[in-house]
């Protein structure tokens, strides 16, 4: 990865059944991907909350305490001792705003129907026309501040999609317009909080040279290619069934707004007291399936693997900096979710959870129960069948503005 591209990291498609984890197993598949950052606060005695008869006095020795001043320990949860690592706030009769879902429009048809079809596009050589946006185009670089050639500033043969964000911003705008053979600077400006300390801020001057234009050739959308690629026999069939599909999606969105807006009260209104030391790990191992398996593919070593793809870091900061807070934050709402269930009796019966084992199998694609419980474990598959029983609860008693 070059030097001058944006951090970040993605997860293809082949991970997705071996990630089924992040997931089922996190808050996000429930609530909504987005769950803000707890702020610890005091939990009241309301209606459907409950406090610690001791609270702060149950902390075992032997526990540690971070930077940050979060409480761990290698104690593990259980029913009985659930409200010695969390104190709840109120949980009942949480207000929200009401959301309805808007109409689906025919440019969203349009665009849904496009991104179909661009899986039966082909990609063809462009040598009629200058590059635009959404082109490949094939490029050498070289990179220079105040005259000087910096690290991971040049290439050659380098693939860039004009559009995606990959490099920094303002140099892939200044290809557009540009002919393939053509060689010219472009003048860039790195952002202020880039990765690197010797060119944040910096401005930089970089010499193309552009030797291809890539671009996708859709094909025609007839009845005949709907039959064939969709298996519908018109447009007007395919057009009627997207537009049944993004109106139950947009339902959906609608109703994780209001999952989202309850649930971050309860959680903002809850505290977590202490984080066990298992289940912190278990979500980062979990989460470390993905550098894993890349580090399979490539026959690499996984801590080299992301020094590339971090550009420096070692494999323990990585770890402590990447994926340990957000370990730390899905286990904090899995407590929360848990003490709940606890406090209202619910409980996941043999008969729920073998049926919500084979319902999972069939929606992630895994051949077999057995290698779903093996990946995810049997614990984390109850505490997500559980949370789903707690969120109806909730959302049972909310109340709507």
């Amino acid at each position: 990865m070059s030097k001058f591209r944006r951090k970040g990291f993605n997860i293809s498609a082949p991970l997705k059944r071996r990630l089924t984890l992040l997931l089922v197993l996190s808050l996000c598949v429930f609530v909504l991907a987005a769950c803000a950052k707890k702020d610890e606060v005091d939990g009241g005695d309301d209606v459907g909350g409950t406090t610690s008869s001791d609270t702060g006095n149950n902390i075992t020795s032997g526990t540690t305490t971070d930077s940050s001043g979060l409480v761990f320990t290698d104690e593990e949860v259980t029913e009985a001792n659930i409200f010695d690592f969390v104190l709840l706030g109120n949980y009942i009769g949480i207000e929200y705003n009401a959301t309805s879902a808007s109409a689906v429009t025919e440019e969203e048809i349009d665009a849904a129907i496009n991104e179909q079809m661009s899986m039966a596009a082909d990609v063809v050589e462009v040598t009629d026309r200058p590059v635009d946006r959404g082109d490949t185009v094939v490029i050498d670089y070289d990179g220079s501040v105040n005259g000087v050639a910096f690290e991971g500033g040049a290439a050659e043969q380098a693939e860039l999609v004009i559009g995606s964000g990959q490099f920094i911003p303002g140099f892939e705008e200044q290809i557009i317009g540009r002919n393939v053979g053509e060689e010219f600077d472009i003048h860039v400006t790195f952002p202020e909080d880039y990765y690197s300390e010797e060119l944040a801020g910096a401005g930089a001057v970089f010499r193309i040279v552009l030797h291809n234009i890539f671009a996708e050739s859709y094909p025609e959308l007839t009845d005949g290619f709907v039959m064939d690629y969709f298996g519908i026999e018109t447009v007007a069939e395919l057009r009627a069934s997207t537009r049944a599909q993004l109106a139950i999606d947009k339902e959906l969105e609608a109703e994780n707004d209001v999952r989202y807006q309850v649930w971050n009260v309860i959680f903002q209104d809850s505290k977590v007291l202490k984080y066990p030391n298992s289940e912190v790990d278990f979500r980062i191992e979990r989460a470390m399936m993905e550098f894993y398996y890349y580090s399979e593919m490539y026959g690499m070593d996984v801590a080299d693997l992301i020094y590339q793809m971090t550009e420096g870091m070692s494999y323990d900061e990585f770890i402590e900096q990447e994926m340990r807070p957000g370990a730390i934050s899905d286990v904090a709402q899995d407590l929360v979710l848990r003490a709940i269930g606890v406090k209202e009796g619910l409980t996941v019966s043999e008969e729920e959870f073998q049926q919500g084992v084979e319902r999972l199998v069939a929606e992630y694609g895994y051949e077999s129960a057995e290698q779903f419980l093996e990946i995810n474990g049997e614990k984390a598959v109850q505490i997500a069948l559980l949370s789903e029983k707690v969120i109806g609860l909730l959302l049972e008693h909310a109340i709507a503005r």
